[in-house]
C-alpha cells in the first residue's frame, strides 16, 4: 500500500481541489486540473508511491512544474509551495 492519502486531492501535484479517488477508494476517471494526469489512466488504486514520484517527475522536470489544466491557475500558485502544503516529497 501507498502513503498517499487519498483525501488530500491529487496524488501526483497535490492539487487540493481534486478528488482522484472516490469514497470507496476508487479511482475517479477525473483529470486533474493541474497537472492534468487522469485517476484511472495514468495511476489507480493500487499505485504505490514510486508511481506518484515518477509522474510527479515528469510534471515537474519535463513540464516545469507549469499550470497545465485548461482553468486558469489560481492566484499567486506555486507549482513548489503546492507540493510543500501537500507534503508531497520530490
Amino acid at each position: 500500500m501507498h502513503s498517499y492519502d487519498k483525501e488530500k486531492g491529487c496524488p501526483v501535484c497535490g492539487y487540493p481541489k481534486y478528488e482522484a479517488f472516490d469514497e470507496t477508494g476508487l479511482t475517479t476517471f477525473e483529470i486533474c486540473p493541474c497537472c492534468t494526469n487522469q485517476s484511472g489512466y495514468d495511476y489507480n488504486e493500487n499505485s504505490d508511491e514510486g508511481r506518484y514520484l515518477s509522474l510527479r517527475k515528469v510534471w515537474v522536470i519535463d513540464q516545469q512544474g507549469q499550470w497545465l489544466g485548461s482553468c486558469t491557475e489560481p492566484v499567486g500558485w506555486s507549482f513548489a509551495q503546492q507540493l510543500e502544503d501537500a507534503g508531497l516529497p520530490f
